[in-house]
């Protein structure tokens, strides 16, 4: 995944914007419209590894993207009650 992060098209998505600090990537499989992933430039196995800059930067790329998306397809969204969300 980290390798294919900066092309254009790969075989399972397409790339819809290069942030400072990441690359945001649009599936081609949509079972949720607007699915996409945020992938840091530069590899690091964990979050924790990367220094105070880079985190801060890849974070707020990540809510670029939700912001882009959410105004882009609109998702309808539901919340659920506390009984919904402690139930197993």
């Amino acid at each position: 995944m980290c390798a294919d992060g900066s092309l254009v098209t790969n075989e399972h998505s397409d790339l819809i914007a290069e942030l400072p600090f990441s690359f945001a990537r649009l599936h081609r499989n949509q079972a949720q419209a607007g699915y996409c992933v945020v992938i840091l430039k530069g590899h690091a196995t964990e979050l924790h590894e990367l220094d105070h800059t880079r985190l801060a930067g890849f974070w707020y790329d990540v809510a670029a993207v939700g912001r882009a998306v959410t105004e882009i397809f609109q998702p309808v969204c539901r919340r659920r009650s506390k009984t919904e969300q402690f139930r197993r």
